[in-house]
């Protein structure tokens, strides 16, 4: 019977006496599943940990962290010491699942931000990601290394993955759609069964496969009813075959058969969520691999990381981020390698040229596009769709800087190339906007100079722009456009002489090779190659058919032509042949070049180095002594008329495009580039509303995508949001004399509208309503006395009374109108039809303004959608299609029409500026027409005042009392156009004509044009508009470098501020106002200057002014003496007698130690007494001085009063305090008091008394009595704020909002702290928002007023939140383009500043630093160990003992570092550890025999009272009921999608929804970009916010409404990543 229970109790020892471990937010967890003892190994108190898994034989444990301050993977023993954070660092980095290789060495885990699975070595180094292809949250993972096989579940796609250990070769898991898994998390392989299984966290089932992924079935037994809504998330195996599974609440872990019988195991923890669960297994369970692979001798030759595969085969592979590819096994920076995107995975990498699938990633993107290389710079440049900016980076992905983004106007950027003469990079720009279910989009090619920022749009009029290709030695760009004329381009560099090349169907890439230039045709059916000889004049074509491949991209290697697919993968063909000779079908290889690193290119800048050839922009020709001057295309400027200078305009035209504000220069210097001055941004983009002021110095512009009107300079500077109409959708705008109108628009169904009002003068900007419209308002115009709009679909030019504040009947209803205007002043009303515009003047009545038929004209320009009218000139904006607009000037005198520019998309309304002085009299322009009037019969009414309001060369004719435009008599005159040229008159310019008239005979003259001579044709500029001559850039010669002028040869001399030991310098510090940069062409340079802030030395400095341009730098050294003026500090100087009490045994006079600090940050601290030597009784006076690096000293001085005490040892001396000591009866000695300003911190001030006979004190004195007495240290307050904005497109991070505070001058000062505190990004509960939380500390000294200072920091917080509520930051914060939805706080909590803890003083907590000979570590203060010392307070560490000295613990003096050898000899040291080990181990043995013991007599028990037959019920492992699964709710799980509630079979295809901030609410966070991240650290701000919001297998996320990235299933792979309108 006793066998029996032996047996038995065998048994369940193996059942029950399992340990466990599992994570929690906070902590790791140990679990004795027999006894239900939960103890804590690891603890991370803000941390939010989650992925587990254990390396038996190693002993350690691996887990990983998601917060966001300690991120990361970490290693800890069994027993949760030896704590170390891996070296696995990247930006944004969620590192989720976890699992261990232990044959080969390796560490796997999955990352939902980067939805990829990456590895490394077990010490953490060689990081490489490995599976990214089709992945969207994948969490769980396992790893096989007998079979070498790893698992991974993906809950975006809802599957399981199989694939190899090098990421290759993955496949799903076949699940049927009727068990089909949704959620899996923890995967486990269970090695005694050979069975893979994992759990669901949506639906409450177990599934099981056999292991490499066959037989899979699936288990729901009793879960539903166990579980609840309570999302099953760990699973472990036991050493039986039952199953253990953790869950996200209710502090519970269950163990289950096979068949899936819960029984539930309480857990004593104070998280309320747990994670994945690891069970422990004997090193000599976890199963071998006894035969030999090929990784283990040497990593099989590799350098860095070998990966086996099956057999002897095996993958050498290089670390992310090191540029490097393996050579002949060894990872070393490639001289030749092919530079790649991958749209699909989110990938800027290089591989092998020879073999593809050899791949490295530089760095992860959203929608890594475009790429190339700059060989000079050795710099990456590649361009992101997803996030519309251009980027560079080193190889390794380091460096990472923005180049140009969406705020300077870019959209989808599908080619690059460099220009190494001139140091330019060229792009194909193509963007999108939407409105009312159009799509409208520019397309331009344009180029940015690398040294000075300089931009330039080059080509304007294409349609869908793609790759483009420099020819540096050609000075020309050849382009592909894949639009509806698909077709091959050549463009000079500066924009002229555009020819197209030969036409295509779908021309994708292009590149130059051997004097020939070679297309890639995506042609259906069969692609082709297009050769185009470069080196024949007449450009000869070929043309050859490219067999099995939709070519996407091309590149050139040698001999051979390396061609990517749309459907994935890379074939090599030969180039003579075109016979394949390579493929392979991994990777997608968006975009590609093959870089010889070896190579470096010439920079020439030809002609254009000569200084003073252009001011801004030189554009060298073929021909080497000819040049081209631009002006960029982002700056309010034009070209001179010298064609060699950029200047300010003084005539110009304004117009609202969909992607910008844009001026047209409209002087006479000849210049009618299209120039940007205002660029989209998140609430202001599809601009249309556009008035300028009266004064002409502020525009008033709105956008048709809000409700916001902002205001800027004419300049397009300091854009600042002016008002927000809550009313509608604004669409036109009108101003008169400060008063501001505009149409808004029922945003629901657009069927109804109304007209609004704001005076501009008004500080409070009150928006008023002054009419409710029946149908949608269109385009609005006002004068002094009327408002005019028109209407959607209703006939007529509707009228608005102001003076009257009425309606009045409409103009010409029988006329469907679109656009209107007024001249100014106002004399016409001039509206737009289909097909006319007609000009209705103003005649004066008795206090009306009327309309008659009579007093009506007709120009013929047809489809005008937005007018504006001067004196002088009438601008009508059109456009057809979805991207082609053009501005047309219409002259009211000679009637005649020409285009001001067709580089526009959709042009909306206009302004014409000009700082002309007119002919102004009175106050009206006034112009007098040539010709007499003809005689006037009766008439009613005035009908004009002056020639000006009558139309073309009619005259103002009549009488005070009647007038009427009339067409003057002809007589002996002449009229050409409808103009009247006077007889003998003068010639008159008609164009390119010069006419005169002379009795009646009209004579005309073309004027003739200069001579070019030699000017080349690329160098010709054509006849701006209103010009008639063809122009040829001029030529000068400037190379000498610049100078800089009135350079101070004086020193400077800057007072160190009484706090600091830098002092802050501006430029105006240190140079004479009469300091300048010149350049050799005379041209004003600006000066740089980087020295900001000096630090203190005890001598002269150089600083350095500079100013550059493309001929060299000058420099300006200047002498900067830092004079430090402020005495050192004593931290504390005792005053008046200390008291010190010696023993004949021991005369050591100790006191508290004496510091000084200075702000210079250099003091030395001298006394004519050493502190710690023996003294005789007496009195002494103690002289400390401290004097700092300029001589600026400060004395402190007291005195000691030494006593001799009888048979005690001395008694210890308080700092800062009074040792009382009476020699009566009996010795006593008590604390009297502390010093002034210090507490004491005993709760009862006790006498100590000298026992004689003992020769002890009793009782005797604390352990810490030097240290009683503390000098309280300040409270801090700390609050927490959080700050939600409405954004989607999450495009600013927490230094942005710090910045915009500061910048509103919000940030407060003195005891309150929180523009120099951190804030930090967080996630949402809403995927449309982000959140950004701050803090705010208060510092409260000891006694002060904690009312006072929290009221001030919620006056302080209030302030802020106003600011934000009320729209202001929106003028102040650029970067801020979200609209803002709330701010909360989170209560008030107290805690002492770093080097202060707290202490009880009286009863009460208060703040006090660390004592000398103590040091702030981990929330607490501990002495200083053993050979250190620390002299001052409140430090965080202790100095080290100089000279290798040695030093008690607890040392507050350099003079207790002591050089001698220590007391006791290493030969006794050894032997005392061997002692205490021994006895160690002994103890050890026996409580394990021991625990063995009571354990079986335990399980014995258990047994007894549990038989085998019945139900195990025990209280301890009870269950959650009965409630029936309703799956999890919003806020418990991860990934909870919109269409949870529909069945399993249904959702298997869709894609998942982002989550919340916190991981079990939520794995990635939302609308962060974390854009284009560098594998290991990213420099630049802004590529940190986009990767946890990107999807990289997702083609639905553009930025347009209506655009998405076509995915390699659809029909025109050609347009694989080009963006199309949705069917």
């Amino acid at each position: 019977m006793e066998l029996v229970f032996l047996v038995f109790g065998a048994l369940w020892y193996k059942v029950l006496c399992e340990e466990l471990y599992v994570t929690t937010p906070t902590s790791v967890l140990h679990i004795d599943t027999s006894t239900s003892q939960t103890s804590t190994i690891v603890t991370k108190e803000n941390g939010r940990l989650l992925g587990l898994a254990a390396d038996w034989r190693g002993e350690r444990l691996y887990y990983t962290d998601v917060s966001p301050t300690g991120g990361g993977i970490y290693t800890a023993n069994l027993q949760g010491g030896d704590v170390r954070k891996l070296p696995i660092q990247y930006p944004g980095m969620e590192p989720v699942g976890l699992a261990v290789d232990w044959v080969y060495g390796h560490l796997y885990w999955t990352d939902t931000v980067y939805r990829a699975v990456m590895m490394s070595n077990l010490d953490g180094t060689g990081r490489v990601t490995i599976v990214t292809e089709k992945l969207i949250t994948p969490r769980g993972i396992a790893v096989d290394p007998k079979r070498r096989e790893l698992y991974v579940g993906d809950q975006g796609k809802h599957a399981v993955q199989l694939c190899g250990l090098d990421g290759r070769n993955c496949r799903e898991l076949n699940v049927t759609d009727d068990s089909a898994t949704f959620w899996p998390n923890q995967i486990i392989i269970d090695y005694a069964s050979k069975k893979v299984h994992w759990i669901d966290g949506w639906v409450p089932a177990l599934y099981s496969c056999s292991v490499g992924g066959t037989d899979c079935q699936r288990k729901t037994g009793n879960l539903s009813t166990e579980l609840g809504s309570n999302p099953a998330f760990g699973l472990a195996v036991g050493q039986s075959g039952q199953l253990y599974l953790s869950t996200l609440h209710n502090q519970s872990l269950y163990r289950s058969s096979l068949d899936l019988e819960l029984t539930s195991v309480q857990i004593a923890s104070s998280d309320t969520k747990m994670f994945f669960l690891l069970r422990k297994e004997p090193a000599s369970n976890q199963p071998t691999v006894v035969t030999s692979h090929p990784c283990a001798t040497n990593k099989g030759g590799c350098s860095d990381i070998c990966v086996p595969h099956s057999g002897d085969s095996f993958t050498c592979m290089c670390p992310d981020a090191s540029g490097k590819l393996p050579v002949n096994k060894i990872c070393q920076p490639p001289n030749q390698f092919l530079l790649f995107t991958d749209i699909s995975k989110g990938i800027v990498g290089l591989a092998n040229v020879d073999d593809s699938e050899i791949q490295t990633t530089i760095m992860r993107a959203v929608k890594p596009l475009a790429v190339t290389y700059h060989q000079n710079e050795k710099k990456v440049y590649f361009a992101d769709a997803r996030l519309r900016t251009i980027y560079k980076c080193n190889l390794d992905g380091s460096d990472v800087e923005t180049v140009l983004n969406s705020s300077h106007g870019i959209g989808q950027v599908e080619g690059l190339s460099i220009d190494y003469r001139q140091n330019r990079l060229y792009f194909s720009n193509m963007g999108f906007e939407e409105y009312d279910g159009v799509l409208r989009s520019w397309h331009t090619i344009e180029m940015v100079d690398l040294d000075t920022k300089k931009r330039r749009t080059i080509v304007t009029s294409l349609e869908k722009p793609r790759a483009v290709v420099v020819d540096s030695d050609r000075r020309v760009l050849y382009y592909t456009d894949w639009g509806s004329a698909g077709h091959v381009g050549k463009v000079a560099l500066d924009g002229s002489n555009r020819v197209v090349l030969t036409t295509a169907e779908n021309p994708n890439d292009l590149i130059i090779s051997d004097n020939k230039l070679l297309i890639i045709n995506n042609k259906q059916p069969t692609a082709e190659i297009i050769e185009i000889d470069l080196a024949n004049s007449n450009s000869a074509i070929s043309r050859r058919q490219l067999s099995s491949v939709e070519p996407l991209s091309l590149a050139v290697s040698g001999d051979n032509l390396l061609v990517s697919s749309f459907t994935g993968g890379l074939n090599i063909y030969s180039k003579p042949s075109l016979g394949q000779t390579y493929s392979s079908s991994f990777g997608h290889f968006t975009r590609m070049i093959v870089v010889d690193t070896t190579d470096t290119m010439k920079r020439d800048e030809g002609v254009c180095s000569a200084s003073g050839s252009c001011s801004d922009i030189c554009v060298t020709s073929t021909q080497s002594d000819f040049f081209t001057c631009l002006c960029p295309t982002n700056t309010f400027n034009e070209l001179t008329i010298d064609r060699l200078s950029c200047q300010e305009p003084n005539s110009y035209l304004l117009f609202a495009d969909i992607d910008g504000i844009k001026m047209v220069p409209q002087g006479s210097t000849g210049d009618n580039q299209v120039y940007t001055i205002v660029y989209p941004s998140a609430d202001c983009s599809h601009f249309y509303g556009l008035v300028v002021d009266d004064n002409q110095q502020y525009i008033y512009f709105s956008a048709l995508q809000g409700n916001s009107i902002f205001r800027a300079n004419v300049d397009g500077s300091d854009v600042q949001k002016f008002v927000t109409d809550a009313n509608g959708k604004i669409t036109s705008l009108a101003l008169s004399r400060g008063d501001l109108f505009w149409t808004t628009t029922n945003t629901n169904d657009n069927s109804t509208g109304a007209i609004v009002h704001c005076n501009t003068e008004d500080t409070s900007r009150t928006v008023t309503v002054l009419y409710n419209t029946t149908a949608e308002p269109l385009d609005i115009a006002a004068d002094e006395s009327n408002i005019y709009w028109t209407e959607r679909g209703r006939s007529g030019v509707e009228r608005f009374d102001r003076r009257e504040f009425t309606a009045r009947s409409s103009v010409d209803d029988e006329v469907q109108t679109s656009a209107i205007a007024l001249t100014v002043p106002s004399r016409h009303l001039l509206y737009a039809t289909d097909s006319t515009v007609i000009i209705r003047r103003f005649p004066t009545t008795t206090g009306t303004t009327s309309f008659t038929s009579s007093l009506t004209d007709t120009i013929a320009e047809s489809g005008a959608r937005t007018l504006m009218a001067t004196r002088q000139f009438l601008y009508l904006s059109r456009w057809w299609g979805n991207s082609t607009g053009s501005v047309r000037r219409h002259d009211l005198t000679s009637m005649r029409s020409y285009d001001v520019t067709r580089a526009a998309v959709r042009p909306g309304q206009m302004v014409y500026i000009s700082n002309q002085t007119p002919n102004v009299q009175g106050g009206i322009l006034y112009t007098n027409k040539v010709g007499s009037c003809p005689s006037i019969g009766s008439c009613s009414g005035t009908a004009c005042f002056l020639d000006v309001d009558c139309y073309g060369s009619s005259k103002c004719c009549g009488t005070s009392q009647c007038t009427r435009c009339s067409v003057p008599e002809q007589g002996s005159n002449c009229v050409k156009d409808g103009v009247l040229i006077e007889n003998s008159g003068g010639a008159v310019d008609f164009g390119c004509e010069k006419c005169s008239c002379l009795n009646g005979n009209l004579t005309c003259d073309r004027l003739a044009c200069p001579d070019l001579g030699s000017c080349p044709t690329e160098n010709k500029i054509q006849p701006p508009s209103g010009s008639c001559c063809p122009l040829c850039s001029a030529i000068t010669v400037c190379s000498s470098p610049p100078t800089i002028e009135n350079c101070p040869a004086s020193e400077k001399s800057l007072r160190l501020p009484s706090n600091s030991d830098r002092v802050n310098v501006t430029l105006d510090d240190i140079i004479f106002a009469t300091t300048y940069g010149k350049s050799c062409s005379g041209q004003k340079l600006k000066l740089d200057f980087t020295d900001t802030s000096i630090k203190y030395r005890p001598y002269l400095q150089m600083v350095t002014v500079s100013a550059s341009d493309k001929h060299g730098t000058a420099t300006c050294k200047i002498s900067v003496n830092v004079i430090d003026n402020t005495k050192p500090a004593f931290d504390s100087c005792p005053s008046g007698v200390l008291q010190m009490y010696v023993t004949k045994s021991n005369r050591v006079v100790t006191w508290s130690p004496i510091t000084a600090r200075d702000n210079s940050g250099d003091v030395k601290v001298t006394a004519d007494t050493q502190n710690g030597i023996e003294l005789s009784p007496g009195l002494y006076d103690i002289h400390y001085e401290a004097v700092d690096g300029s001589g600026n000293s400060e004395a402190c001085s007291f005195s000691i009063n030494v006593t001799m005490l009888q048979a005690c040892k001395s008694p210890p001396i308080p700092f800062n305090g009074l040792l009382s000591c009476k020699d009566a009866t009996e010795l006593t000695c008590q604390l009297e008091n502390c010093n002034a300003g210090y507490l004491n911190t005993l709760s009862v001030t006790t006498t100590h008394t000298c026992d004689q006979t003992s020769g002890q004190w009793v009782p005797p004195f604390p352990s810490n009595f030097t240290n009683v007495c503390v000098k309280p240290a300040p409270l801090i307050i700390q609050r927490e704020y959080i700050f939600e904005f409405s954004c989607p497109d999450f495009k600013f991070d927490g230094l942005d909002l710090q910045q915009c505070i500061s910048n509103a001058r919000l940030c407060p000062r003195d005891d309150i702290k929180l523009c120099d505190r951190p804030f930090k990004q967080i996630g949402s509960s809403v995927v449309s928002n982000s959140r950004i939380v701050m803090w705010m500390e208060g510092v409260l000294p000891y006694g002060g007023d904690m009312v006072g200072l929290t009221t001030r920091m919620n006056n302080t917080g209030n302030m802020i939140k106003e600011f934000f509520q009320t729209g202001d930051f929106e003028t102040k914060c650029p970067r801020i383009s979200c609209a803002f939805s709330r701010a909360t706080s989170e209560p008030d909590t107290r805690k002492c500043e770093v080097g202060s803890k707290t202490f009880l003083v009286s009863g009460k907590e208060i703040c006090a630093p660390c004592p000398a000979g103590w040091y702030f570590a981990n929330g607490d203060c501990s002495e200083c160990p053993a050979n250190t010392y620390q002299e001052r307070s409140g430090q965080t560490m202790c100095m080290p003992c100089p000279e290798r000295g040695f030093s008690a613990i607890g040392s507050f003096l350099q003079s207790h570092c002591n050089i001698n050898d220590p007391l006791v000899t290493s030969e006794q040291t050894d032997t005392f550890v061997i002692k205490i080990v021994a006895v160690a181990v002994g103890i050890l043995i026996v409580i394990l025999a021991a625990v063995s013991i009571v354990c079986f007599v335990r399980r014995k028990r258990v047994s007894q009272k549990y038989p085998s037959g019945g139900n195990f019920e025990n209280p301890v492992f009870m269950g959650h009921g009965n409630e029936a699964f309703a799956g999890p709710s919003v806020d418990e799980y991860d990934h909870i999608t919109a269409y949870k509630l529909q069945p399993v079979t249904q959702t298997q295809n869709l894609k998942t929804k982002e989550g919340d901030g916190y991981y079990e609410e939520g794995a990635t966070l939302p609308n962060e970009d974390h854009a284009c991240q560098s594998s290991e650290a990213a420099s630049n701000r802004d590529l940190n916010k986009a990767i946890q919001e990107a999807d990289y297998s997702h083609f639905d996320d553009f930025d347009s409404p209506n655009e998405r990235l076509l995915a390699d299933s659809d029909v025109k792979k050609n347009n694989v990543y080009s963006i199309v309108q949705r069917s």
